[in-house]
């Protein structure tokens, strides 16, 4: 079997549908074959809850490797790192993509209870009913997706809300997780969660541990226990990710790349991407 393992020269369907998204705040793409880009970090931008119906996807979330197998469905969140490696030859998968603004309007409406189940496990197993209840949910958020107005938006919050909780339901079979969550991992995705907000205020260890009303040796043993890397690492690898993205934007010049980092001037930014990558941004973006 073989396996899609190279770049791609062309936009995938998410970022085909911009404009919809931007103006609906969702999109169901049916038929997915590939993945946005292979053996390159990327940010997520969206809520995008994946049916994978045929083959697999190989890779990263979060610097932890995971395997998106047939008959599975995964929930990833905004703002986290995934990293394609390859999929199969057959993969074949119905991507539900949420917008950020219209994501945030609906949690206004009903909490997640089980987020960071998600984010630690982001997909699992459907049974053969399962599948078919998530298809048949999914053509229906397509249908109310193309009615026009608040009539259609509020129509359309209420099946997402129904697709949710059947998520769950079908994850945890209506029973609270067994293992539930260690007050490392929720610390963790505290300080993930800080990192996204607060990465122009400050790229300093000190500064998240103040955050969370903690000595940074105790934050940092912590974080280092929990993921088997440091908190300086993962500051940076969302750092290198997120300067990668706005490098790629050739309207911007290094100095505003710089600036939307939090980096004071151009060349600290430089000695640091250079640093944790081995080129200066100027080589990585003529390259």
């Amino acid at each position: 079997m073989k396996e899609k393992t190279s770049l791609q020269a062309h936009l995938h369907p998410v970022d085909q549908q911009k404009r919809q998204l931007k103006e609906k705040g969702l999109v169901v793409l049916d038929n997915v074959t590939q993945m946005p880009a292979y053996n390159e970090n990327l940010i997520q931008k969206y809520v995008i809850v994946a049916l994978n119906h045929e083959g697999y996807v190989r890779g990263e979330y979060d610097m932890q490797n995971i395997e998106f197998n047939a008959r599975e469905v995964s929930v990833i969140y905004p703002d986290h790192i995934i990293m394609a490696r390859e999929s199969s030859h057959d993969y074949r998968a119905t991507l539900v993509v949420i917008s950020r603004d219209f994501y945030e309007e609906i949690q206004h409406r009903s909490i997640r209870k089980y987020k960071l189940e998600y984010l630690k496990k982001p997909h699992f197993h459907l049974t053969d009913e399962q599948y078919e209840g998530i298809v048949h949910i999914i053509e229906t958020i397509k249908a109310i997706s193309k009615i026009p107005g608040q009539q259609g938006k509020e129509a359309l919050i209420t099946a997402i809300e129904v697709f949710a909780q059947m998520l769950d339901f079908y994850r945890f079979e209506g029973k609270t997780p067994k293992t539930g969550t260690s007050s490392g991992e929720k610390l963790f995705y505290k300080f993930y969660d800080a990192v996204v907000e607060h990465y122009q205020d400050s790229h300093e260890v000190k500064y998240y541990a103040n955050l969370m009303n903690l000595s940074p040796k105790y934050f940092a043993n912590v974080i280092k226990n929990e993921t088997g890397t440091s908190a300086t690492d993962w500051i940076a690898k969302f750092l290198i990710v997120k300067g990668r993205s706005l490098l790629k934007q050739r309207d911007l010049s290094i100095q505003q790349v710089s600036e939307a980092l939090g980096f004071p001037e151009q060349s600290s930014f430089s000695r640091y991407f250079k640093q944790h990558t081995g080129i200066t941004p100027s080589g990585y973006r003529k390259k």
